[in-house]
């Protein structure tokens, strides 16, 4: 199994309105391989994935948790070369806070007022939350023992956001 954490904090030198740093980010992910002993050279994987992301002075915020499969085929008796598929579903959560932004309606001699008007009318900002699928293709071969190469190709947000 493999497991893993990341964290990022991102240009905590610019100024924001609320916050000491604008561009915050954690992650986590676990994927492990499951039934080895019973598909001979073929491999089947499952695995999870956590992404929270909050951007501009927390204005923007994203989270998400993504579920995946993959299943590598050997097409080879020996197992040196493998076809894999893979499938990534899961659910995406985004919000924004307009108050914490500052347009340029808003800019005045020295500065910028956050209480006067915008000029944002038609958006009120918010939360929504909408289905995430990913998919994803790879070729993957041992012509020799110090020679390895990989052709793949992915699709991301395959389903179309509600």
């Amino acid at each position: 199994f493999r497991a893993t954490l990341n964290y990022r904090n991102q240009w905590v030198s610019i100024p924001t309105v609320g916050s000491s740093s604008p561009y915050t980010t954690y992650s986590g992910s676990f994927d492990a391989r499951i039934l080895p002993d019973r598909i001979g050279n073929d491999k089947f994987g499952v695995g999870v994935t956590f992404f929270s992301d909050r951007a501009g002075d927390g204005a923007l915020k994203t989270n998400s948790a993504m579920f995946s499969i993959a299943y590598h085929k050997a097409t080879d008796r020996y197992g040196r070369n493998h076809l894999t598929l893979g499938l990534q579903a899961g659910v995406v959560n985004k919000q924004i806070d307009i108050t914490r932004l500052l347009f340029e309606e808003q800019l005045v001699d020295f500065g910028f007022d956050p209480n006067a008007f915008n000029g944002e009318v038609n958006f009120g900002g918010g939360s929504f939350t909408y289905a995430d699928v990913n998919i994803g293709a790879l070729w993957q071969s041992a012509a020799s023992e110090t020679f390895k190469y990989y052709i793949g190709f992915s699709l991301h947000h395959v389903a179309t956001p509600g």
